[in-house]
């Protein structure tokens, strides 16, 4: 795989119609940390409490402070419910901070608006595919393999996202059940443990291997460690790279034979 691949897609059930196929397969791309902050951004602007808010959406209040906190994280349809409750792009929902000025607007905006009325620059991100991920564990340092890794262009990324890779359990050590293999992880760059936050994603490029986990730091050992089980002990000097996962891409139908299955699936 060489050059540019310009990818364009838009995510289910935003704005009447627009779904998009590519190879025979549709796609989602799920987007964290930006949906929690809005959620409660969006319940406070409309003066609803944590009940009401959640009784919208069938939801338990327990489960929208989940959300708010980044305890937990809110599945795809419930935030395609919101952003459609409110009138609010589902791709700015996910991926940008809104403002009360930004939700204030969105109440004016007309149900026609289209997506390229409220659309944002386009980011420009490299692309590790699964063949890919021995030859970067092997020349992550070689500035020439670096440069010659593909890229393409996808709206609506998280600021700061710049990589992409490709999950394969061959070189994946995998801790998280959500995540499968096939799945092409965003990621951007972590420059300082210190502010590793354990509610987030982590992928830690090893010498021989990827670690992928929620992770928190030892200050005192220096280390980084699996919250969730804590024998899992990751030393500075032992990492290479460390990627916080800001977004997945997923498969969601591995096959789709015709329109008409597919008009069924989405319920058009």
């Amino acid at each position: 795989m060489a050059g540019v691949i310009v990818i364009y897609f838009i995510l289910l059930n935003l704005l009447d119609k627009h779904k998009t196929i590519i190879g025979n397969r549709l796609i989602i791309l799920v987007f964290f940390n930006m949906v929690q902050k809005n959620i409660k951004k969006i319940r406070s602007f409309k003066g609803l409490s944590q009940s009401a808010f959640a009784e919208l959406f069938g939801l338990t209040r327990a489960s929208v402070g989940a959300y708010e906190e980044g305890r937990a994280k809110p599945k795809t349809e419930i935030a395609v419910q919101i952003a459609n409750y409110f009138s609010i792009p589902l791709e700015l929902l996910l991926t940008k901070e809104l403002t009360i000025n930004d939700i204030a607007n969105y109440d004016m905006l007309p149900q026609s608006a289209s997506i390229e009325e409220t659309a944002v620059n386009s980011s420009t991100i490299r692309f590790v595919e699964a063949e890919m991920l021995p030859e970067y564990l092997k020349q992550l340092d070689q500035s020439a393999f670096t440069q010659s890794i593909p890229v393409f262009s996808l709206p609506f990324i998280m600021s700061g996202t710049n990589i992409c890779f490709e999950l394969d359990d061959a070189y994946f050590q995998n801790k998280l059940n959500q995540f499968k293999p096939g799945d092409k992880l965003f990621c951007k760059a972590v420059k300082n443990f210190k502010k590793l936050n354990s509610t987030q994603y982590y992928l830690v490029v090893l010498d021989t291997m990827f670690y992928l986990s929620n992770l928190a730091y030892d200050r005192d050992r220096k280390m980084v460690f699996n919250p969730h089980n804590t024998v899992e002990k990751i030393f500075e000097n032992e990492i290479r790279e460390c990627w916080q996962v800001t977004g997945v891409l997923q498969m969601l139908i591995s096959q789709a034979n015709g329109k008409d299955r597919l008009d069924k699936y989405l319920k058009l």
